[in-house]
């Protein structure tokens, strides 16, 4: 992921979702050793999720002046309403 750039977004179908709904996620694990998540002073990658009607969408965006390839991170999720 390029310096101050998103990766593609990924999305999920859920069936129900609506756009005014909110996602509550976490990572399946810690993620604090993995490329592009380590803590740094001069920042990382960042993960927001968001929905839409029948999907939820993950962002992933670079905050560093460098290009990050991150490391894998599955997420679990689900829909607050």
């Amino acid at each position: 992921i390029s310096s101050g750039a998103c990766a593609s977004v990924v999305t999920d179908t859920a069936t129900g979702v609506a756009a005014t709904d909110a996602i509550a996620w976490t990572p399946n694990g810690s993620i604090k050793a993995v490329t592009g998540y380590v803590p740094a002073t001069s920042g990382g990658l960042t993960i927001a999720a968001y929905p839409t009607s029948g999907n939820v969408h993950f962002d992933v965006c670079n905050w560093t002046s460098g290009a990050i390839t991150p490391g894998a991170v599955t997420i679990n999720w689900r829909v607050v309403r």
